[in-house]
């Protein structure tokens, strides 16, 4: 065996995934002292904002300091918004953790609401608000706004609009690669018929897994101003993640272990026929194989 490819096998072999690598998802609602199971994923619940700091300690003491933040409904009015009132609490209980936000609620990695933020996108649609409601977040204490939507120059509106009122270590993530998936949907209450799942059409950035259209998209969005990429989905798309990072080694990239892939490792190791331990690491150990720089996970070791 030459040397280099030995060096290639050991560094292969020494991959680890560490807390630092995890970005975990909460999923707000309205109230207090409220959590919510959710049908078909297991150990994951919604949360008020008072039960997700308390929930937050577990993340703290093993390690982990990202989180992502999305919700069902979101309040026009700014100061009822619910992600902007979670993000202020984070801050106060938990001042070095990375807060990730969409800038508008169209979704997350796991689509586990209701159908409310589908009613919220179709009045508010135009760029002004997406980058108003960025600027509401980034005011509020979020460290990354996230761009969903495909429409052209939202990312640029984001950032202009952070840029004027000073928010400039406020980072911009793109999700440049949305790939359809039946993982996306779990809380479904018949998943066979709910593909693709919450997604409508104009949200599918990349029918045909081709890294040529990945590339066009993430080309566009850096153009924009985007500091990050995203990628929805991960398991089923490690070729993908792989090219894409080898073309974009410098540029930070989050890969999204989506809900269906989390249940179906978390109900077969409920069945006995895996060791989830094991199972889950080895897991997220190929997403970062392949060149994930941080993952949005349910699972946290």
């Amino acid at each position: 065996m030459k040397k280099k490819d030995s060096e290639a096998k050991q560094n292969a072999y020494s991959i680890q995934v560490r807390a630092d690598d995890l970005i975990y998802p909460y999923y707000i609602v309205e109230g207090r002292k409220k959590k919510q199971s959710i049908k078909n994923l297991q150990g994951i619940y919604r949360f008020s904002i008072d039960e997700m700091i308390k929930d937050m300690e577990s993340l703290n003491k093993k390690g982990v300091n990202k989180t992502i933040l999305s919700a069902s409904h979101i309040e026009a009015s700014l100061e009822k918004n619910i992600l902007a009132k979670a993000i202020k609490n984070i801050r106060k209980h938990y001042p070095k953790m990375l807060v990730f936000v969409y800038a508008k609620p169209t979704g997350s990695c796991s689509p586990i609401g209701a159908d409310d933020s589908r009613d919220w996108e179709a009045t508010n649609t135009s760029l002004a608000s997406s980058a108003r409601m960025a600027l509401a977040y980034a005011q509020a204490g979020a460290d990354y706004v996230i761009s969903e939507t495909a429409e052209e120059g939202e990312i640029q509106a984001i950032r202009n609009v952070l840029y004027s009122n000073g928010c400039f270590s406020t980072k911009i993530v793109a999700v440049s690669i949305r790939y359809p998936s039946a993982f996306y949907d779990i809380a479904a209450e018949n998943p066979s018929k709910a593909y693709p799942p919450r997604i409508e059409p104009e949200q599918i950035r990349v029918n045909d897994p081709s890294i040529i259209d990945s590339v066009s998209y993430i080309e566009s969005d850096l153009a924009e101003g985007a500091s990050f990429i995203m990628a929805k989905s991960s398991t089923t798309h490690l070729d993908q993640i792989s090219r894409i990072k080898q073309k974009y080694y410098s540029t930070p990239f989050i890969a999204c272990h989506l809900a269906g892939e989390y249940a179906m490792v978390k109900t077969a190791a409920s069945a006995g026929a895996l060791n989830e331990s094991a199972a889950f690491t080895e897991v997220l150990t190929a997403i970062k194989r392949a060149g994930a720089d941080y993952i949005v996970t349910y699972y946290i070791p």
